[in-house]
């Protein structure tokens, strides 16, 4: 078994590398080879919060369980791999940059399959944890000049530009702040939402033709990021996973008042498989509705366990 710390894995795996990791997940999540288990923590007495998840991949041979939370006030979490071929143990990883980037990458998969070829100008609605590597991956597959970004809390939006300008150094597009959400996606490209909103924060009206979304936040059924219209407009709606994609809230209610029925979503693996048509030309608006499924966290982990055997890195432990 290797194990590999935090440090290792950020110095082995890069957005380049997660992006078609992901859509190698995404086509066995809809092929039917997956399976996943998730679980909430919440530790009131200590004020800490964590997820467990598991994921088994049939035609890989694999099985990870994932612990990740903040723990009165720190992150941390570790992956755990096995060979179900054998049942030992393969890899043992730390969790914090595998989750990150594969959250950006995942929308970075997205928008190189749906999003114009010559998308230049991006919006970020909402500046949490994930927005920087939503950036980050969408700079990987598409010619970004221009970000508008919009955060409920304008001194939190004006911090983030900073720190993104920072650590993307001369390499970084014109980014600035725009005064309000329909401001940010004014003749944008590309739109990403990634924001804990109860009632929609992102509006079909605003959105130019030919426009892509990748709506990465809102993941319970009481949170909601898209109003009815991003739906309507939309003509690809795709997800991860349709099982776990279709309980949140921007799905729930339209189901329920029988606007929107699940043959109308898709999940992305699908179009990958080319089962399922993707963009049919630059005017279709897109969208991309991301929940996180942990045979994202199965693959990017074993693939970085890979390489750090090959690269002499980590540290092996005999079980």
């Amino acid at each position: 078994m290797i194990i590999i710390d935090e440090a290792t894995c950020i110095d082995l795996l890069d957005m380049k590398d997660a992006i078609p990791q992901m859509a190698l997940s995404f086509c066995a999540i809809s092929e039917g080879q997956t399976l996943d288990i998730r679980g909430d923590v919440r530790d009131h007495e200590h004020e800490s919060t964590g997820l467990l998840l598991g994921s088994y991949i049939g035609s890989l041979d694999g099985v990870c369980f994932k612990v990740i939370g903040d723990w009165h006030g720190k992150r941390g979490g570790l992956i755990a791999i096995f060979d179900t071929a054998t049942g030992r143990p393969e890899a043992l990883v730390s969790a914090i940059h595998v989750t990150d980037l594969r959250t950006g990458a995942a929308s970075g998969a997205a928008t190189e399959l749906l999003a114009r070829k010559d998308s230049r100008r991006l919006a970020i609605i909402g500046t949490g944890r994930q927005s920087a590597t939503q950036l980050q991956a969408i700079m990987c597959v598409r010619p970004i000049e221009t970000v508008a970004v919009w955060n409920r809390t304008a001194a939190k939006g004006a911090t983030w530009i900073e720190s993104v300008r920072r650590s993307l150094g001369d390499g970084a597009p014109d980014i600035r702040l725009a005064a309000t959400a329909q401001k940010a996606c004014d003749g944008a490209d590309i739109v990403v939402v990634s924001t804990r909103a109860q009632v929609p924060v992102l509006r079909g009206e605003w959105l130019r033709p030919g426009a892509h979304i990748n709506a990465i936040g809102a993941s319970t059924p009481d949170q909601t990021e898209l109003d009815l219209s991003v739906l309507r407009r939309a003509a690809v709606r795709a997800v991860d996973s349709r099982e776990l994609a279709l309980k949140t809230g921007d799905f729930i209610g339209p189901m329920e008042q029988g606007l929107l029925q699940p043959e109308d979503v898709c999940e992305i693996g699908e179009i990958f498989l080319g089962r399922r048509p993707g963009r049919g030309d630059d005017e279709e608006i897109t969208l991309f509705k991301s929940v996180g499924h942990s045979a994202n966290d199965l693959v990017l982990a074993r693939f970085l366990a890979e390489r750090a055997r090959k690269a002499g890195r980590g540290h092996i432990v005999e079980m």
